[in-house]
């Protein structure tokens, strides 16, 4: 397989939503087969199905932290999990500056013009961005 940064941004400019990319490339890259992967982010592109939320790259990230270090039932630790979910934001914080879609891309993804705007800029200039610093991110999370 091809890098998981490279892997990621061909799946998104190929059609898949930021979160669908994102945590398909890191569960590709983990080994977990599973037929809900992308299917369970598809609703998490585009801030939250659009509505200028948490940025799909960010929900993505933090459900392959949970592939990583979640738990399997309530009696297990979540406390790696948190901690690293809060390390993953925190860096995303420092390099980007906000978690919230709309003021990442300032694209309102509800207008014709905003649709127009994210393909012919955006994609390329910031989001493509976005999703390889998650899926990198996480990969070095794991390593370190």
């Amino acid at each position: 397989m091809s890098e998981p940064g490279d892997f990621a941004q061909s799946l998104f400019d190929g059609g898949m939503n930021c979160a669908e990319s994102t945590i398909f490339s890191l569960s590709q890259f983990l080994g977990v087969d599973s037929e809900m992967i992308p299917r369970i982010a598809t609703g998490f592109g585009g801030g939250f199905s659009r509505t200028k939320n948490i940025c799909g790259a960010v929900t993505g990230a933090i459900m392959g932290l949970g592939l990583i270090f979640g738990r399997d039932d309530p009696r297990g630790n979540k406390e790696t999990c948190y901690k690293k979910t809060q390390e993953f934001i925190d860096s995303f914080l420092s390099r980007f500056g906000s978690l919230k879609c709309f003021e990442l891309s300032g694209v309102d993804f509800n207008t014709s013009e905003g649709l127009k705007l994210y393909k012919e800029k955006v994609h390329r200039e910031c989001c493509v961005k976005l999703v390889r610093f998650a899926v990198e991110k996480v990969i070095s999370m794991r390593e370190g």
